[in-house]
């Protein structure tokens, strides 16, 4: 699981170029790792680690793409019992 995020943070990283970087941001939402992404970080126990790794994958995954943000800002917290 590690290495995953690692790759995927390679893929958004800002050292790329910015073309490079939103192609695979775009990527990432299409293929639905960012839903992925978002459904581990509402998930209950993900070590402190991985977590820490899920975060920084999913704010480098919306840097500067309004695209995944918009997406983001859609994610609810799961809740019990539901809430409307």
């Amino acid at each position: 699981m590690y290495h995953m995020l690692q790759v995927v943070r390679t893929l958004v990283s800002p050292l790329n170029s910015s073309q490079v970087t939103l192609s695979c941001q775009r990527s990432i939402k299409s293929c639905s790792i960012l839903q992925c992404l978002c459904n581990l970080l509402m998930a209950n126990g993900i070590p402190a680690e991985t977590l820490t790794e899920v975060i920084a994958a999913v704010s480098e995954s919306m840097r500067g793409c309004l695209e995944n943000q918009e997406y983001f800002a859609s994610v609810t917290v799961p809740s019990d019992p539901p809430r409307y």
